[in-house]
C-alpha cells in the first residue's frame, strides 16, 4: 500500500493512504509504535470516516495510547456543557467491546484512551472533519506486569 504524508502546521507528519482504493478491506491499517491521524485527511479523501475507518496496530505486547489535539478550541461555539461536538469514535474489539466518543471544543490537548490490546479502530466524524481541525496522536505503550489502567475522556480508571 502506497502511503503519502501530509504536513500539518509544518510540525506533524500524519498518516495518509495513497488513494480511496487503499480501503479495499473496508478499513485502512496504520502500523508502528507512534503516529498521527488528522481530520484533514478525512476531509480530503474520506479515508478515516465511517465507510473506511483507521485501524491502528502497535507492536504486540503494547497498548494504544491516544491523545486528542484540538486546534479549533478557540473557535468553538458556546454550548451547553452536556452537549458533545462529536469528532471521532474509538473502538476496541475484545470481550465486552469498548467504544469511546471523542468530543471537541473542551481543551487543546487531552489524553482520551488507553487500550487493553494492541489494536483499535478510529472513525472520524466526517461532518466535524469539514468544520474543525484536530489530530489524534497514537503511541504504543508498554504494559507493566499486572497493570490494568484505562484513560477514558481524560479520567484515569483502575
Amino acid at each position: 500500500m502506497a502511503t503519502r504524508v501530509f504536513y500539518l502546521l509544518s510540525l506533524l507528519s500524519v498518516a495518509s493512504p495513497g488513494s480511496r482504493s487503499s480501503c479495499n478491506r473496508g478499513y485502512v491499517e496504520v502500523t508502528g509504535s507512534s503516529g498521527y491521524l488528522a481530520n484533514t485527511v478525512t476531509r480530503h479523501t474520506q479515508i478515516g470516516g465511517a465507510g473506511c475507518p483507521w485501524v491502528i496496530h502497535v507492536p504486540k505486547g503494547q497498548r494504544v495510547n491516544i491523545t486528542f489535539l484540538d486546534f479549533s478550541t478557540s473557535e468553538a461555539p458556546e454550548r451547553a456543557s452536556n452537549l458533545c461536538a462529536l469528532y471521532a469514535n474509538i473502538r476496541e474489539d475484545r470481550r465486552g467491546a469498548t467504544e469511546v466518543t471523542v468530543c471537541g471544543g473542551e481543551k487543546r490537548e487531552k489524553p482520551i484512551f488507553l487500550s487493553e490490546t494492541n489494536t483499535v479502530q478510529v472513525t472520524i466524524n466526517s461532518e466535524q472533519a469539514a468544520t474543525s481541525n484536530f489530530v489524534l496522536k497514537y503511541q504504543g505503550k508498554g504494559v507493566l506486569h499486572g497493570e490494568r489502567k484505562k484513560i477514558i475522556s481524560g479520567i484515569l480508571l483502575k
